[in-house]
């Protein structure tokens, strides 16, 4: 071969290999290409598998892995940024999720959560269509119900987050309600069966506004009426009682339970802090969960394990803690009662998002016929007692205008034209002395006693009560009086009935009056007629229940059982004449034993062994201060020792 052919072979062989070389490199770049795409074409699809994906990643996968002109990844990556998927179920949202990276929080993103599916629903085809898939897809079920929780948390304590970041205080904040401001997104999430975290939402901000010990106290959030959701640090033990007596008047938890019970209204002081203010208006919860502690929230459940004893000390908690005031014990009751009958309320398994108990638990039975299964009484029947209770409080205010007309008489005199004025009220007392069978057939209160009560009962209870009272020779202060009490035991019972309990309670309650002056009528009218609106509270609620004009809820059913088992305790210690064994006297047995000042000697009555009674306020002690009963303890002076 001749050089320039071994030349000429020799560069055509350079430049294939050159080529070559060339080729391969090409073939390597066009590989690595690929092996890029094929890589960002499969980040693509796993991020649009992805209800969270950035739309952005989204748009330079497409774009890395030559998809970003395929009109299905376009639409696919532009769904993305504008809707939100639940297995198969599209939700359109009102905009898009925006992340840390772009801005967004929490809180943003839950609001774009919550408006799409309000918006979304609001359209009633969507509405049944939502309904039908998630009940037939449980995964999908599964994961909506997860993205309700995490988002209804963020909306939560983002909204008092941004509030509290703004410089609002606590008593100043303002919390979501979301059936209100939600209601077709949560009635959705109700069908499905999820539940709430308001409480542990409520918690967890109740624990970033007030300073408390977590080993010994818990945060609850109170209500006050103007201002709701007030944290108090409650101490542990306290909350322990309150978990036990919610759980026995089945609710779901102790700030269920706290909301629920209600508030004593009234207006804040201005030198009191909002705090302090909830607490006062809570109070009852606080005293209940005392007495509870001592054992009689499991003795009123079951109320047969209550003797004579048990009944008079709890009577007496109660008067330490609320004194004569009878509707603030009927609610301290009320609290430490279990749930009505179940056949008498039912849960409703809507309306999980709902602050009213109202909408969750519903009465399964009109107001009249819960009212008659818990007393026994017809509504004509307790329209007559209610029409005697309107009597007695026109009555009491009657006494009132004649002491006021009068009250520049003096001495006998007066009590003269006052017992003429008692008249035109339908009372008749003489001027001189009245025989008590007298005041009984000229009073038509008298007239209207209970099955259980007889006129000869009224008679041992006027002598219990106050033996120095001489029923053969009344006074007119005395006759004034047992008429009065009578009228206002009738108001109290449900039914309009004189019964021996109710009638004994009111003769205490003006025992401590002689009414035999303007003075003491007036101060009588002006004590009696506060605490008798008290006791005929109950009554009030009773009417508007067996009337419908109030709903029958839970907390309503709970005051009026409350208020029922409160006459059944006081039908234990009062009314002692008619057959029971303990009286008010023993009721205040342990105050004052062994202690005569204030008391008076009896001179008409004498123990059995012939030693010196002493009388105060209703109660009768012997020589050494021991409580005693009339009739059962003491007999009549014989008359030469008496004289």
């Amino acid at each position: 071969m001749g050089i320039p052919v071994a030349f000429a072979t020799g560069a055509l062989k350079g430049w294939v290999d050159t080529k070559r070389a060339m080729a391969e490199k090409e073939i390597a770049i066009k590989e690595k290409e690929a092996e890029d795409q094929k890589f960002y074409q499969q980040e693509f699809f796993k991020l649009a598998g992805k209800k969270d994906a950035s739309p952005q990643a989204l748009q330079l996968a497409a774009k890395r892995g030559g998809l970003e002109y395929d009109i299905a990844t376009a639409n696919l990556v532009n769904d993305v940024s504008t809707t939100d998927k639940y297995g198969a179920y599209v939700l359109p949202i009102v905009e898009e999720y925006k992340y840390s990276g772009t801005g967004g929080t929490p809180y943003g993103r839950s609001q774009v959560f919550w408006n799409s599916w309000q918006r979304h629903l609001a359209n009633p085809d969507n509405f049944s269509k939502a309904v039908d898939y998630f009940k037939q897809d449980e995964n999908a079920r599964e994961q909506l119900a997860a993205a309700v929780r995490q988002n209804e948390y963020s909306l939560r304590s983002g909204n008092i987050n941004s509030q509290t970041s703004a410089g609002v205080k606590n008593e100043g904040l303002t919390y979501i309600d979301l059936e209100q401001d939600y209601s077709f997104a949560t009635r959705l999430f109700d069908e499905l069966g999820f539940a709430s975290v308001e409480d542990d939402v409520n918690k967890e901000i109740a624990s970033k506004q007030i300073d408390f010990d977590p080993n010994t106290e818990i945060p609850v959030m109170f209500n006050t009426g103007p201002q709701k959701n007030i944290p108090i640090a409650i101490p542990a033990e306290t909350h322990a009682t309150w978990e036990a007596m919610a759980m026995r008047g089945g609710f779901e938890n102790v700030q269920e339970f706290v909301h629920a019970f209600g508030y004593t209204p009234g207006q804040k002081p201005a030198d009191m802090t909002m705090t302090e203010f909830a607490a006062q208006q809570n109070s009852v919860l606080f005293k209940a969960a005392e007495i509870y502690n001592m054992g009689y929230g499991d003795m009123l459940a079951n109320p047969a394990r209550m003797n004579t004893l048990d009944v008079s000390n709890l009577l007496q908690e109660l008067n330490n803690r609320f004194g004569k005031n009878n509707s603030a014990k009927i609610q301290a009751l009320s609290a430490m009662v279990g749930t009505p009958a179940e056949a008498q309320f039912r849960k409703v398994r809507k309306s999980r998002y709902s602050k009213n108990e109202t909408r969750r638990i519903q009465a399964a039975v009109t107001g009249q016929a819960f009212v008659e299964n818990l007393t026994g009484l017809k509504k004509d029947e307790f329209d007559e007692g209610f029409k005697a209770q309107k009597e007695a409080v026109l009555y009491l205010d009657r006494l009132a205008q004649i002491e006021d007309e009068l009250g520049k008489d003096v001495g006998t005199g007066w009590t003269r034209a006052f017992a003429g004025g008692l008249k035109a009220v339908g009372i008749q007392v003489k001027q001189a002395g009245n025989l008590i069978g007298d005041i009984f057939s000229n009073n038509r209160d008298f007239n209207s006693l209970d099955s259980k009560t007889s006129l000869a009962d009224l008679e041992a209870t006027i002598k219990m009560v106050d033996p120095r009272i001489d029923l053969a020779k009344i006074s007119e202060a005395e006759a004034i009086r047992l008429t009065l009490a009578a009228k206002m035991a009738r108001a109290v019972d449900p039914s309009g009935r004189l019964s021996n309990q109710d009638f004994e309670i009111q003769l205490r309650r003006l025992g401590q009056f002689n009414l035999s002056t303007p003075e003491s009528v007036q101060a009588a009218i002006g004590l009696v007629r506060k605490e008798f609106a008290q006791d005929l509270e109950y009554k009030q609620l009773l009417k508007s229940v067996i009337d419908n004009t109030a709903p029958l809820t839970r907390q309503t059913a709970r005051e009026v059982q409350a208020a029922m088992t409160f006459r059944n305790l006081q039908g234990y210690v009062y009314g002692g004449a008619r057959g029971t064994e303990v009286t008010q006297a023993a009721t205040e047995a342990g105050s004052g034993a062994g202690n005569l000042e204030g008391f008076n000697i009896v001179p008409e009555y004498q123990t059995k062994d012939g030693g010196a009674v002493y009388f105060s306020d209703g109660i009768l002690k012997d020589e050494a201060g021991n409580v005693i009963q009339f009739g059962i303890d003491t007999v009549e002076v014989p008359t030469e020792k008496a004289q």
